[in-house]
C-alpha cells in the first residue's frame, strides 16, 4: 500500500510539473524566435551602412590591446645595460734584507682607469701638508 501511495504521488507531481515546464520551455522558445528576427533585422542596415554589425568581443579587445602593447614595446629602445665598477687589488710585497719587513703596498684599480694607492706613514710624511684635501674641505 505504500508503494501505490508512493507511485501515485510521484504521478500526481508529474501532472503538476509537466505543464509548468512546458510553458516555461515555450516561453524561452517564443523568446529566442523574437529575439532571432531583431538581430537579424537591425543588422541589415548597419551591413548595408559598412558598420560593424556585431560589435568587438572581451577577446578582440584584449588581442588588440596587447598588440598595442607589443608595437609600443618594440619601438622603445632597450634599456641601458648596469654597469658595476670592478676594483682590481695588487699586493706587493718588498723586502730587503737586514730590514725590518715593509707592510704590503696595495693598489686599486677601478675599472675606470682611476689608482688608488695606499700609503704608508713614512710616505705621508713625505707629502707637503697643502696636498692632503681633509673630509671637512670637501663639504
Amino acid at each position: 500500500m505504500k508503494g501505490l501511495f508512493k507511485r501515485l504521488g510521484q504521478g500526481f507531481l508529474f501532472i503538476l510539473a509537466l505543464p509548468l515546464g512546458v510553458i516555461i520551455f515555450a516561453g524561452f522558445s517564443v523568446y529566442a524566435v523574437i529575439m532571432f528576427f531583431y538581430t537579424f533585422f537591425s543588422a541589415i542596415p548597419a551591413f548595408f551602412k559598412g558598420e560593424n554589425v556585431f560589435g568587438p568581443t572581451e577577446l578582440d579587445i584584449a588581442a588588440s590591446t596587447r598588440l598595442a602593447e607589443q608595437k609600443l614595446a618594440a619601438q622603445q629602445p632597450p634599456p641601458a645595460p648596469v654597469v658595476q665598477p670592478s676594483t682590481t687589488i695588487i699586493l706587493n710585497t718588498i723586502q730587503q734584507p737586514g730590514t725590518q719587513p715593509t707592510p704590503p703596498q696595495v693598489t686599486y684599480i677601478q675599472q675606470d682607469g682611476v689608482v688608488y694607492k695606499q700609503v704608508s706613514e713614512q710616505e705621508l710624511a713625505q707629502i707637503p701638508e697643502e696636498a692632503i684635501i681633509d673630509a671637512e674641505d670637501l663639504k
